[in-house]
């Protein structure tokens, strides 16, 4: 079907938390870790925080986390964090150098996540990680510390097997490195597709999984 004339400012305005929202309490740990299988967490606001995922289909819904750590994440997802749902969330740092956060969102390798409508900005490398299906997202106004960050909207860095990134609006404001990034770190990137997106700035908008380790297998850039 033929999207709409304002087709991506309806997926602005749809991006981010969608109800009402409590303050939340920092714990004293500085994070809020969620560790039970199935848990919901949902309609809170959390400043100067993170939240750990340690448990798998954990849902988190309608919430807005501000947090300031220009080296790590603002959500973290462990190895046993798999089929993990992120809907309807903002996040961001709270400036454009050493008060941003780099991850919105990080996944150890062995974790999985569905991210839908977010919000993020503020931050280096947006969303990171190798099982990743990120749609309907805005990410924009991105972090940079000058010598320090390595600027990526999305990024995988081995298989990036089954990641999605469809449907998407990724402004990269910066001149590096890319609004979707397929690295060869550790692993030779395989069937992933990135369809229906708009995908402006960086030094490569798409960087498509080229390395020494070998030949990237069934990467799908479409539409």
């Amino acid at each position: 079907p033929t999207p709409p004339a304002n087709e991506w400012e309806i997926l602005k305005i749809q991006a981010g938390p969608d109800g009402a929202l409590t303050p939340m309490a920092c714990p004293s740990a500085g994070y809020v870790r969620l560790g039970t299988t199935g848990q919901v967490f949902q309609n809170v606001s959390l400043d100067h925080c993170a939240i750990e995922v340690a448990a798998p289909n954990v849902i988190i819904r309608n919430i807005k986390i501000g947090q300031t750590d220009p080296e790590l994440w603002a959500i973290r997802l462990l190895n046993n964090a798999t089929g993990v749902q992120i809907t309807d969330v903002e996040c961001f740092g709270y400036g454009r150098t050493t008060a941003s956060v780099q991850y919105c969102v990080y996944l150890n390798d062995g974790a999985s996540v569905t991210i839908t409508r977010a919000n993020f900005h503020l931050c280096a490398d947006c969303v990171q990680g190798e099982h990743v299906v990120m749609t309907e997202s805005w990410l924009h106004d991105f972090a940079n510390i000058p010598g320090v960050s390595h600027v990526d909207g999305f990024q995988c860095n081995s298989t990036c097997e089954g990641t999605r990134i469809i449907h998407n609006l990724i402004n990269v404001d910066q001149d590096q490195t890319g609004a979707v990034s397929l690295f060869q770190d550790f692993g030779i990137p395989r069937d992933v597709t990135i369809e229906r997106n708009w995908l402006i700035g960086a030094g490569w908008t798409i960087y498509g999984g080229a390395g020494t380790k070998g030949t990237p297998n069934f990467i799908r850039i479409l539409n």
